[in-house]
């Protein structure tokens, strides 16, 4: 990464030939290349994080599970599965399982590497639906189950 910068430094003076525009061009170079060093998650994160996705969607698999939580439908309340989470929740599985598969691809093609901040964020991201759906449809979540922090 260190030559690709200065290789551009290099012909950016050659072809600009101002000393001033070169350390500037310099500069913009290591911001960037900075960003993208910060841009980077620990597998340990990242395996943490789908850890908690994976018990999220346990429990919305549970929630829509018909054998375990009948549909609503006037009288069998006040325990039984709102058609409109049930909807929500397949949506956001789905789109959660594929961030995490991704993310998890990512750690088995580099091992021991940091992962990029786009997967992780994703995955994040699916998390955080999964658990703005649960409180607003009061479904218990793992976090309310174990009694611990997710």
């Amino acid at each position: 990464m260190r030559k690709l910068m200065l290789a551009a430094a290099m012909a950016l003076a050659i072809a600009g030939g101002g000393c001033s525009q070169v350390r500037d061009t310099w500069q913009k170079i290591e911001h960037v290349a900075e960003a993208v060093t910060r841009s980077k998650v620990s597998p340990e994160a990242v395996v943490l994080l789908a850890s908690t996705y994976d018990a999220f969607e346990a429990t919305a698999k549970n929630y829509v599970d018909p054998r375990l939580n009948k549909r609503c439908d006037g009288t069998n309340g006040p325990i039984c599965r709102d058609p409109d989470a049930t909807i929500a929740l397949n949506k956001a599985v789905r789109a959660g399982r594929k961030a995490r598969n991704d993310v998890k691809q990512f750690l088995r093609d580099h091992p021991n590497e940091l992962g990029t901040q786009g997967f992780y964020d994703a995955l994040k991201q699916s998390v955080e639906t999964l658990r703005g759906i649960f409180t607003q449809y009061g479904i218990k979540t793992p976090l309310a189950m174990t009694g611990g922090v997710l």
